[in-house]
């Protein structure tokens, strides 16, 4: 049996998993035990704390909390190499208000059914899509996500107004209107440029990170990025004209959507940094570079027999199921 650590993010969903766990503490650990669990005592100091059970020796991890709490666990964890995080079988419990009400209420029956999960300790390989941020001269900044990356932008859409008039450079920091961003999105070997503006998604798993969802049926053999974007176009009127200056308004939107299947995507900016969110985490750059990480962490998933012909999903009792996984060879299958 793997020495379990129950790590809780009790300012998760706004401070609210911290009640809910008190709540449903006694089933989960009589039913994991024997246990370790920590907890947070500050937001954003999830990091620590599987640091220290992974130096204490504990192999099977288990994070409660909320999207955060996951794009946090699953940065950290990457920070180890690649040997120590195959020993690994990391349990991911999402959380959010709707959550936490179903698995108060024992007759839903989804608490016990997540239990059988983690006691079991079936993992798969899961793989993760990894971008390096860079902004002007400092140092890449490398970032794991589980899910997707969404990124928008239009041309001119944080002014109402723009200025049309050749303006010398010593004069640009005297006037209140700002140069808008032009983004250029490269697909694998292929460019486009994104002049009126730019809506991007990105793709990887379609199931959020949790252990009760993720399923090996549905995980890719062969994964890529799916994409989805649309380029900006926009129009200009004339709004007012001065003798030396004309005031332009300018009306933005979005074209046809297009699609692809990739495994690398590069964003690059001109002018000032772009905003992209992450797994919900926002963050700033003005040039990004995605890729895949394959076979990253070893996810606690359900065990699906190969032979069975049901559907996944109406499997209730995962721990009890055997067999290989279809698309891909489990690390370990621990008996508890």
């Amino acid at each position: 049996m793997l020495a379990t650590a129950l790590i809780i993010d009790e300012f998760a969903v706004k401070g609210r998993v911290g009640p809910f766990w008190r709540k449903v503490s006694p089933i989960v650990l009589k039913q994991l035990s024997p246990v370790q669990v920590s907890q947070t005592h500050a937001e954003n100091s999830i990091s620590p704390l599987l640091e220290e059970a992974i130096k204490n020796g504990y192999k099977k991890l288990i994070l409660v909390g909320d999207q955060s709490t996951m794009f946090a666990g699953i940065n950290a964890l990457m920070q180890f190499p690649q040997d120590l995080r195959k020993q690994l079988a990391i349990g991911l419990w999402l959380l959010n208000d709707w959550e936490m009400l179903l698995y108060s209420t024992r007759f839903s029956g989804k608490l016990d059914c997540l239990i059988n999960i983690l006691k079991a300790a079936h993992t798969c390989p899961v793989d993760l899509g990894k971008v390096s941020l860079t902004r002007g001269d400092q140092k890449p900044k490398i970032l794991h996500f589980w899910r997707r990356c969404d990124f928008s932008y239009i041309e001119g859409s944080s002014l109402k107004n723009s200025i049309v008039i050749p303006v010398p450079p010593f004069l640009t920091q005297l006037i209140p209107f700002r140069i808008s961003t032009k983004a250029r999105l490269q697909i694998e070997h292929q460019s486009f440029h994104a002049e009126g503006g730019l809506n991007l998604r990105i793709l990887l798993h379609p199931e959020r990170p949790h252990s009760l969802n993720v399923l090996p049926e549905t995980l890719k053999s062969t994964p890529k990025f799916d994409l989805l974007w649309q380029r900006g176009i926009y129009s200009k009127g004339e709004w007012i004209r001065f003798p030396w200056i004309t005031l332009e308004k300018k009306r933005s939107g979005f074209g046809k959507t297009e699609q692809k299947n990739c495994l690398l995507v590069k964003i690059q900016s001109d002018n000032e940094p772009l905003s992209l969110r992450l797994d919900g985490q926002r963050h700033r750059c003005t040039n990004a570079y995605f890729e895949i990480v394959r076979e990253a962490l070893p996810i606690i998933v359900k065990m699906i027999p190969a032979h069975s012909k049901m559907p996944a999903k109406s499997i209730l009792n995962p721990a009890k199921s055997s067999g290989v996984i279809a698309n891909r060879k489990p690390y370990n299958n621990v008996k508890s």
